[in-house]
């Protein structure tokens, strides 16, 4: 498992025994499969980069918990904060160059762990693109900004500065902006970590999924390498994912948030994922966006 760090920093780089000791520290937090060369769309390679960007900036007798930081600030997009990212996911985040989708019913807080997510990206120097398909919840964006840069030693203006809002009103209006060129010319120009959109079913009830649109999406994610983060509903008829199987096979990570006992509790689950184990977590929503329950 050595030979891809070792491919990926330089062989002279680091030594064999540098080496070893930071990938028995990943292992406290990260999969085996992080080191192994699994799949041909190239993603374990790119994880792979963020543990070694990390260990470029980490000498050998950096604490454990300095070199998770290191790893953190590499390329990690967080779901929500980091506090939530580590408990649900251990750490791992969401993966460039997929689709994760996060469905519940209507007011369960999906908006706001969406907006929290957005902006703890772009506190963490990346660029995000929010696409809403309702009204934009501005008034809740600047609280939530007001608060991520008090977290991150900035200000608000500088988190709203690397964020692109968008509204769109219909399924061929996103789907026009999706094959415009407009999300390349960002990422051209911006260092484009994450694309939100809030959300799928809101503009399909009436028209239906479209297929084409669904491979637009997964061929955004594999072209500019970014987290394609994607708010759907609920079924009518059950608690099941809106837009059925069509839409489910374009979905990499599934996340589920749902009331839970107490009126004001939240489960948080992941339902699959490629790179994750299922979890869950207790989460509720504050002032302060999602946090976890006590």
């Amino acid at each position: 498992m050595y030979g891809i760090l070792q491919q990926c920093l330089g062989v002279e780089a680091v030594t064999d025994k540098e080496i070893l000791w930071h990938a028995k520290c990943h292992q406290t937090f990260l999969h085996r499969s992080l080191f192994e060369a699994r799949g041909a769309d190239g993603t374990e390679w790119l994880e792979t980069e963020v543990v070694a960007a990390a260990v470029r900036q980490c000498p050998p007798s950096t604490s454990v918990a300095a070199l998770w930081i290191a790893m953190k600030e590499a390329d990690v997009v967080p779901l929500g904060d980091d506090s939530l990212t580590l408990s649900l996911m251990s750490g791992r985040g969401l993966v460039p160059g997929q689709i994760t989708e996060l469905f519940g019913e209507a007011a369960v807080g999906k908006t706001q762990l969406l907006l929290l997510t957005v902006l703890s990206t772009c506190a963490k120097g990346g660029v995000a693109i929010y696409i809403a398909t309702e009204d934009i919840p501005a008034t809740r964006l600047s609280q939530l900004a007001e608060h991520v840069a008090r977290q991150h030693q900035r200000t608000a203006t500088e988190l709203l500065e690397r964020l692109f809002l968008r509204r769109v009103k219909s399924a061929a209006e996103m789907t026009d902006l999706l094959t415009s060129g407009n999300f390349d010319e960002v990422a051209r120009l911006n260092p484009l970590r994450l694309v939100v959109l809030d959300s799928i079913a809101a503009m399909q009830w009436d028209e239906g999924f479209s297929v084409q649109q669904g491979e637009a999406w997964r061929s955004l994610a594999a072209r500019l390498r970014v987290v394609v983060l994607i708010a759907n509903q609920v079924r009518f008829t059950d608690d099941n994912p809106a837009l059925g199987l069509a839409w489910s096979h374009f979905v990499h990570t599934r996340l589920h948030l749902h009331r839970y006992q107490k009126a004001s509790v939240r489960r948080l689950s992941i339902v699959f994922s490629p790179h994750l184990p299922q979890n869950q977590v207790s989460v509720i929503i504050t002032e302060k966006g999602v946090e976890l329950s006590v």
